[in-house]
C-alpha cells in the first residue's frame, strides 16, 4: 500500500506501525536479498545516537521459525531451509523508540516500490487460501469500509 493520507496522519500521531518493543525485535520480518540490495541505495529517515543501522543482522531464533512455520504451514521444508536454527536473517533497523529507521513525519520515505515486500503487503495477508487483513492497530483498518477501501 503506497503512503496514503491516513499514513500520514498516523505517523503524525505517534505511528502504531512500523515500530518494534524490544522483545519483538527478534520476530521481524526478515527482508529478502534484494529488498536489502535496493533499500540500501536510500537513506533513513531516522539516524543518529541510538538509530540501529538501516540493516540489522539477527540469529534465526527458535521463535522466528516457529512463528513462520505458522504464518506457511505448508512450506515447512522451505522454512527450515531459509531459516535454518544456527543462521542469521537481515531485518530494518529501529530508532531508540523502535521506529523503523525510514519511518519519517510524513510516513515511510520510501516509495511503494522501493518498500520491502511486507511493509507492501501491509495490512493484508493469507490464511489458508484466503485473503485477510492483520488485526493490528492501524487507522487505515479502523477507518475503513471493508477490502476494498484498503487497496489503495
Amino acid at each position: 500500500m503506497d503512503t496514503p493520507d491516513v499514513c500520514k496522519r498516523c505517523a503524525a500521531s505517534p505511528p502504531t506501525c512500523c515500530v518494534l518493543k524490544e522483545n519483538e525485535k527478534e520476530l521481524c520480518f526478515p527482508l529478502f536479498p534484494g529488498e536489502v540490495e535496493r533499500l540500501g541505495k536510500h537513506s533513513p529517515a531516522r539516524d543518529g545516537e541510538g538509530c540501529e543501522p538501516p540493516f540489522v543482522t539477527m540469529p534465526n531464533a527458535k521463535e522466528l521459525i516457529a512463528a513462520m512455520l505458522r504464518l506457511f504451514p505448508d512450506e515447512e521444508e522451505a522454512v527450515h531451509r531459509l531459516f535454518p536454527e544456527d543462521g542469521e536473517h537481515v531485518r530494518l533497523g529501529t530508532d531508540p523508540e523502535g521506529y523503523c529507521v525510514f519511518l519519517g513525519a510524513d510516513g515511510c520515505v520510501l516509495s511503494g516500490e522501493e518498500r520491502p515486500a511486507h511493509c507492501r503487503l501491509f495490512p493484508f495477508w493469507m490464511a489458508n487460501g484466503k485473503q485477510r487483513y492483520l488485526d493490528a492497530e492501524c487507522l487505515a483498518i479502523a477507518e475503513a469500509r471493508g477490502f476494498a477501501m484498503l487497496y489503495r
